[in-house]
């Protein structure tokens, strides 16, 4: 579809600027306020002043042409004149009654077949808008109708690309619920209804509704204007700015609409805070802003040219509407590519974000692993100590004997050998490999629980591991052991926040054909029913001293680096937590 559309506006370029040598020797007009004249009541008049096309002013008067053509130009070919209208939406041409025209989108044209060119062709503009825009071309009829049959692929094609872009970014909204592409689906559904409108005559009352659907496009792109750029967070000036169009273009839209019928086009002056936020925004470093200066850029000298063409001098060179059709596309096109490496730059930040939380909750939990240790070692040093003070003991006395040696030696090394393992279980813990490894969920879980087993034993937790077999799975083995040790910790916390008697906690590991549950359940009494589905938001803590990011910081683990899911429902007296590992 974007190939075709390139290749037509090549075609089209081509054939436009192959315009035939002039037929038309000369141009008179005929001005009158006399509503009632017909072309027959003028066709004698002696009142026709000689003029020169295209004519742009602004005038009450009714209009007559005489055009007079030049048969030494004739050649053996038929021909098209094109009556240019470019700002007269509700302006009416008639012309002679044997004259045979026919119009393409609102551009109405003149068919001269070779065998019976007039010598003169007459046309009545009826100045309904008090202003005349009007010029003419001479076309080779053949080419001109192959041109009109490219143009309607062409406006085709873009209504094609603007409908697709709609529907993607809608799809993205129901998907993602970033407020981002509702906005700029509207505006792309916005702009496919101001591009169909624009081909056709409008009347008084549709004339309404065309200025609600372009009111709606000028807000939905301003929004995404800030939302895309960021205006809020990085140019306050500039965001308050776009506040300020959005109340114009609304106010401009009350009071305009209530007293004259035309469109609202933007003043250059907001026109160009698009412009200016681009360039602001490029400058601090946006990338993404590029392609908004670029797609916006080239809707804005669009509009520019056709609000303003007989200041550029552009009447009669450039069709508003063959220039609308092919810059929103083309604006669609590039903020897709806008969007789509935003979308990048936003997966990037949230990858980000997720190994940020995990750092931070590693050094959250960094304090509770070092109060476990001083916990874990404080009875094998107070051992430790006590046997050397039987060793000095015994030596003073010279009662140290060769078997009591030996005896203490090797209780001392059972009590260096279980720090030694604390310190093990400690390491894997902390360990940042990002390797799958091949372990015993048993052995996992198990170690997970000695993690915190001098805590539990402190508090009078009893921690029940339930399994059938043994298990072996290949993942992460740090980050399951992570997860394990968050749920087991948060137990331990709601214990002691809320008191419990007799508090316990059952670990138990499920083993089915298609997937592993890992259940930890505790009887700390629940989670209150009107927050349960908060408890994985980031930074959502219950905890007076919490940092919201360890329950948040499981999910991520479990569910984007483990593949699985992690589920929670209340049981009787307690939670449930379930850790669900696909094989």
């Amino acid at each position: 579809m974007i190939t075709n559309f390139f290749k037509y506006i090549f075609l089209i370029v081509i054939l436009h600027i192959t315009v035939e040598a002039s037929i038309i020797k000369k141009i008179e007009v005929y001005e009158t306020t006399d509503s009632s004249l017909k072309i027959d009541d003028v066709r004698n008049s002696n009142f026709f002043l000689k003029t020169t096309l295209p004519m742009v002013k602004s005038t009450k008067n009714n209009l007559f042409f005489k055009i007079t053509i030049d048969k030494k130009q004739i050649q053996n070919k038929d021909y098209i004149l094109e009556l240019l209208e470019f700002d007269n939406k509700f302006n009416e041409i008639k012309l002679d009654s044997n004259i045979i025209s026919d119009e393409f989108h609102l551009t109405k044209y003149i068919i001269l077949y070779r065998h019976n060119i007039p010598d003169q062709i007459y046309l009545k503009i009826i100045n309904n808008e008090e202003f005349i825009d009007f010029g003419i071309k001479v076309y080779n009829k053949k080419e001109y109708l192959e041109l009109n049959n490219k143009l309607s692929q062409l406006f085709g094609i873009s209504y094609g690309i603007i409908f697709t872009s709609f529907l993607f970014y809608f799809a993205f909204f129901i998907f993602n619920r970033e407020k981002i592409y509702i906005i700029y689906a509207i505006s792309q559904l916005s702009i496919l209804i101001i591009l169909v409108k624009s081909s056709y005559k409008k009347d008084i009352n549709s004339e309404f509704y065309f200025e609600i659907v372009f009111l709606v496009f000028l807000i939905t792109f301003t929004l995404f204007s800030r939302e895309f750029l960021n205006t809020k967070k990085y140019m306050p000036l500039i965001d308050k700015l776009f506040l300020v169009s959005i109340a114009i273009f609304i106010i401009e839209f009350l009071t305009i609409s209530s007293f004259d019928v035309y469109p609202i086009v933007p003043s250059t002056g907001l026109l160009s805070i698009y412009l200016i936020a681009g360039i602001m925004s490029l400058i601090k470093g946006q990338k993404e802003a590029l392609f908004y200066l670029i797609g916006w850029g080239i809707v804005i000298i669009s509009l520019l040219i056709i609000d303003n063409h007989s200041s550029f001098g552009t009447v009669g060179l450039i069709n508003p509407i063959y220039l609308i059709h092919f810059s929103s596309p083309l604006e669609s096109l590039i903020l897709a590519f806008a969007l789509s490496y935003k979308m990048k730059l936003i997966t990037e930040e949230k990858e980000y974000q997720k190994e940020l939380v995990i750092h931070q909750n590693k050094l959250a939990s960094m304090g509770e692993m070092l109060a476990n240790i001083s916990h874990q070692w404080r009875q094998p040093l107070t051992h430790l100590s006590y046997i050397f003070m039987n060793f000095e003991a015994r030596f003073e006395k010279e009662k140290l004997t060769k078997e009591y040696f030996r005896k203490k030696t090797i209780e001392a090394n059972k009590q260096l050998e279980f720090m030694s393992d604390t310190i093990d279980n400690f390491k894997n813990f902390f360990k940042g490999t990002k390797q799958k490894e091949h372990f015993s969920i048993v052995e996992l879980s198990q170690e997970s629980v000695d993690l915190l087993k001098m805590t539990f034993q402190e508090k009078n937790i009893n921690v029940n591991v339930l399994f059938t077999k043994d298990i072996q799975i290949n993942t992460y083995k740090g980050e399951l052991m992570q997860v394990l040790f968050n749920l087991l910790n948060n137990a331990k916390d709601q214990f002691i926040l809320k008191q419990i008697k007799n508090p316990n906690i059952v670990l138990e590991i499920v083993d089915t054909h298609t997937k592993i549950d890992i259940k930890v359940s505790d009887n700390a009494g629940g989670i209150n029913k009107n927050i349960i589905n908060k408890i994985y938001e980031p930074y959502f803590t219950t905890k007076e001293k919490g940092l919201g990011v360890g329950l948040y910081m499981c999910k991520m683990i479990v569910e984007k680096s483990l593949k699985g899911k992690l589920k929670t429902k209340n049981i009787q007296d307690g939670i449930e937590f379930t850790i669900v590992l696909f094989k």
